[in-house]
């Protein structure tokens, strides 16, 4: 019996070892891609955020609209760190702006943000993505997940503008979906 259970573990690891694989060539690139924009571009990015002067900008709220916009069809540009900082420094008089013409600049880009990006997937991103959605549709999960989404799309809209990163995630799929 101790033979028998020493071959059962020993044909286990060698399964488990067999599902170990290496990544592949394109994941490693994939993954050195993102390392060198997280080491990179990012700070890069960060870098020359931080020397704009907002006091010297000519059209600050024209900058606060294109930032939001920006921030949902490519979510890296800080906009929601950008009108609390905004807020924050008008609130202790740092900054001779309107309250409430940076909310509503930050509104229209965050909808029309939202927006650009949803149609951009609808238009482009169904032409690319089509064949893959429809295969991806054959899983019963995946299926059933969709279901939800067109079932409670407004709520699903409304909840992911609160949940970080999901906006984009949000906003994607129901571009892809119908």
């Amino acid at each position: 019996m101790d033979g028998n259970m020493q071959s059962k573990t020993t044909n286990e690891q060698a399964h488990s070892s067999e599902s170990r694989k290496l990544p592949s060539l394109r994941k490693l690139i994939y993954i050195a891609l993102g390392a060198l924009a997280l080491l990179w571009v990012v700070p890069e990015i960060i870098a020359g955020l931080g020397s704009i002067d907002i006091q010297g900008v000519e059209r600050p709220y024209l900058l606060t609209f294109l930032f939001v916009w920006w921030d949902a069809v490519i979510p890296v540009f800080p906009s929601e760190s950008l009108l609390n900082t905004g807020a924050t420094l008008i609130a202790s008089g740092d900054l001779d702006l309107q309250v409430w013409l940076l909310t509503l600049v930050g509104g229209l880009g965050a909808v029309i943000g939202d927006s650009t990006l949803y149609w951009f997937s609808r238009t482009v991103g169904r032409k690319y993505a089509a064949e893959q959605l429809e295969k991806a549709k054959q899983d019963p999960k995946i299926g059933a997940a969709f279901e939800v989404l067109g079932a409670n799309a407004p709520l699903v809209i409304v909840a992911g503008r609160f949940v970080p990163g999901m906006r984009f995630v949000i906003g994607v799929t129901m571009g892809l979906e119908r």
